[in-house]
C-alpha cells in the first residue's frame, strides 16, 4: 500500500469520524429533549399543565423532610419555617360536568389559570383529582394560609368563568393543614 491510498483511507477514516460525531451530537441533543419531555409529563397534568399528585405528593414529601432536618438540628431559640397545603374541591362540578364534558374541562382549565394567577412562583399547585386543587405554601403559616384562602375566595366570588357559552360563578370548598 502505497502512502497516497493510505492518506485517501486516514482522510476517509477522519470524515467518517466527523459525521458520527455530528450525528452523536445529534442524538444527544434529541435524549435530552426527550427526557425533559418524559419528566415534564411524568409530572404534570395533562389537561390543566399544573403539576399533578404524584409530583406534589413528592414535593410534600421533600418539604416535611426539610422540616424534620430542621427541628432535628435546631438551635433552642431558633426560628422554623411552616409549609401549609390548601386544598380545593369546586362545589357542584359533577353536575356541570355530566351535561357538558368538553365544557367541564375548558372550566377546569380556566379555574387552573385562575389559581395560578393567585399563587407565587414558590408555591406548588397541582390538580390531584377531577376538580380537586391542592397548594403547597412553602414558608406559610396556618394564619398566613387561612389568609391565602380568604383571598382566593373573594377573588373567586366575582370572578366569571366560561361555560358552555355562559358565564357562571364558581364556588369552591376549602381546607387547610400547616405544620
Amino acid at each position: 500500500m502505497n502512502k497516497l491510498t493510505l492518506l485517501q483511507k486516514l482522510i476517509n477514516a477522519q470524515e467518517k469520524l466527523q459525521k458520527l460525531s455530528k450525528i452523536n451530537r445529534k442524538l444527544r441533543r434529541k435524549n435530552s429533549d426527550l427526557k425533559v419531555r418524559f419528566e415534564t409529563t411524568a409530572s404534570t397534568d395533562s389537561m390543566t399543565g399544573l403539576y399533578n399528585k404524584a409530583y406534589f405528593m413528592s414535593q410534600v414529601d421533600y418539604h416535611l423532610n426539610l422540616l424534620r432536618r430542621m427541628v432535628h438540628n435546631a438551635k433552642p431559640k431558633k426560628k422554623l419555617d411552616h409549609v401549609s397545603i390548601v386544598f380545593f374541591d369546586l362545589d357542584g362540578f359533577g353536575v356541570l360536568n355530566k351535561g357538558n364534558q368538553i365544557a367541564g374541562d375548558n372550566l377546569l382549565i380556566e379555574f387552573s389559570h385562575f389559581l395560578s394567577k393567585h399563587t407565587r412562583k414558590s408555591d406548588v399547585l397541582a390538580r390531584v383529582g377531577g376538580d380537586e386543587f391542592c397548594i403547597l405554601l412553602p414558608e406559610t403559616t396556618f394564619e398566613q394560609a387561612e389568609q391565602f384562602v380568604i383571598n382566593i375566595q373573594n377573588l373567586l366570588s366575582v370572578a366569571t368563568f366560561g361555560f358552555n357559552g355562559k358565564q357562571i360563578n364558581l364556588e369552591a370548598s376549602h381546607g387547610v393543614a400547616s405544620t
